[in-house]
């Protein structure tokens, strides 16, 4: 019995041991996942459970065969067993390509805290030819000595450049292309998966109808697929060419067709699919090639029952080429197409504020159209009445010009004279008058400027002729003041009497 709780008790005392054993675990973590990649920021942390006497923890990193050693940590203080500080610098060794925080006493802070003994180093690696390992080490008091965690193995991957999809040209449908990737500087060198429409395939592919909306051709590098500093997937959409007919047509096409119908046509494009658009198409009319290259093929117009055949070969430049035949029958009873138009309805959002703005436009375009009209209407009647009194006036003119004029003998009283202070005046004449009914006008107009040389009545005794004696002033004419009183009008106009005067410029 005394035997049993003895070995109890050192199973008991064996677990208890070893659960109280202490350990150092080691973790990272990287921009590109598990990868380590140049000038990426390296985050390691190592942890430190089970320990009674913590005396140092740090990270530590060796090159592969070398004994290149590089140590971050922290460890207790010598003047304060409960303060932990960072390595000092003869216990930091350094190595190039590896850029640490130095002797620094930051990460320390969580090291030998109740809540755990934790150590977090950032690292950046700048070079990539660096090989070797990350691991931690704990130091535990009183002889335990040192406890190392795993490792993390360590290559520098270079990230790849210039990554390009390679593909044909000219991709046609029914016929296999293939298609891959390459790019520079990788390393490791790069491993590709191809894909077509999201579906992986060996870098080959052939298109078929289905695809004639498009392909979507990608390659992605799978060996750096983690690294987060560039792109390591190409992606390029394709559009294969093709020529066919459209599915559904019936080969030969039967139509009817009424004599009646001058403008009937084929159209080949019509019934055929392409990619590009066919651009050449030969025409075949009752067994005879014709001229036409168009896509359009007008009829000569049959009488009733006569049949025709017609066959339009399309081409686009692939090497196939689609053919359309034409059963045609002429037939009177057949309907004449007419020409419909459609009315298109659309709902229309308004904008209040520019359908407003727009009323007023048109209501001040409106005015002035309106303002425009009616001037041009006032100035027409006042054209029209101008005319009018115009046309009264030379009526009138006319009317006074036939009647004869009527004998006046005045004497007016003149300005006198400026240069010579004399009014210039003329007497009636003493000829006896031989012809009662031509009246003779005698006036005495005054001058202001020098009057020229005196006219005289010619010699000779010409009694059939009225006389005019008059004088005239450029300046001011008076109107004759008196009429002689003979009631007798003639009513034609006689000749215009001879001037005699004395006449005076300014």
């Amino acid at each position: 019995m005394k035997l049993a709780w003895i070995t109890i008790f050192k199973v008991l005392f064996l677990f208890s041991y070893t659960l109280a054993q202490p350990s150092t675990e080691i973790d990272y973590s990287t921009p590109s996942s598990s990868d380590f990649y140049k000038n990426e920021k390296i985050t390691f942390t190592c942890e430190a459970t089970g320990y009674t006497d913590l005396r140092t923890l740090q990270l530590r990193y060796e090159a592969d065969g070398d004994s290149e050693i590089y140590r971050s940590g922290c460890s207790r203080s010598a003047e304060d067993d409960t303060i932990w500080v960072s390595l000092s610098t003869p216990d930091i060794t350094a190595v190039s390509g590896i850029e640490g925080p130095g002797v620094s006493n930051a990460y320390c802070t969580s090291v030998g805290k109740p809540e755990g003994s934790t150590l977090s180093v950032q690292l950046n690696i700048t070079d990539s030819t660096l090989k070797g390992k990350f691991y931690c080490r704990g130091f535990e008091g009183g002889g335990v000595g040192e406890i190392l965690s795993s490792e993390v193995p360590m290559k520098v991957k270079v990230a790849p450049t210039d990554l390009l999809l390679n593909k044909p040209e000219t991709i046609i449908e029914g016929e296999e292309f293939t298609f891959d990737c390459n790019s520079t500087g990788a390393d490791p060198v790069s491993v590709y998966e191809y894909k077509v429409n999201g579906n992986t395939v060996a870098g080959k592919y052939t298109p078929t109808e289905i695809d004639r909306g498009g392909l979507m051709l990608s390659c992605t590098d799978t060996e750096h697929s983690n690294w987060k500093g560039g792109n390591t997937e190409q992606t390029v959409t394709v559009t294969p060419q093709y020529l066919a007919k459209i599915p559904g047509v019936q080969n030969p096409i039967v139509k009817e067709l009424n004599p009646g119908q001058s403008d009937a046509k084929l159209d080949c494009s019509q019934h055929v699919d392409a990619n590009p658009p066919p651009s050449t198409f030969t025409w075949t009319y009752n067994g005879v090639v014709t001229t036409d290259t168009s896509n359009e093929l007008t009829l000569i117009p049959q009488t009733d029952g006569v049949t025709e055949t017609a066959e339009c070969v399309a081409e686009n430049g692939l090497p196939n080429k689609v053919t359309i035949k034409w059963n045609i029958t002429w037939n009177n009873a057949a309907t004449i197409p007419t020409t419909t138009s459609t009315t298109i309805s659309t709902t229309t959002t308004v904008n209040k504020g520019g359908l407003i703005g727009g009323i007023v436009g048109a209501l001040i375009g409106v005015g002035v159209m309106v303002a425009v009209v009616v001037s041009v209407v006032m100035v027409r009647k006042s054209k029209e009445r101008r005319f009018r009194a115009d046309a009264e006036n030379a009526k009138d003119s006319k009317e006074k010009s036939n009647l004869a004029p009527q004998p006046v003998y005045t004497s007016d009283g003149a300005k006198k004279d400026k240069r010579n202070g004399n009014r210039h005046s003329l007497s009636k004449p003493q000829t006896q008058q031989k012809h009662k009914d031509d009246p003779i006008i005698y006036a005495d107009l005054d001058l202001k400027s020098q009057p020229r040389a005196l006219i005289t009545k010619p010699s000779g005794d010409t009694p059939a002729d009225s006389v005019l004696y008059t004088s005239i002033d450029h300046i001011k004419t008076r109107k004759l003041k008196d009429q002689l009183d003979e009631p007798s009008i003639p009513t034609t106009a006689p000749p215009p009497p001879p001037l005699y005067g004395n006449v005076t410029d300014n």
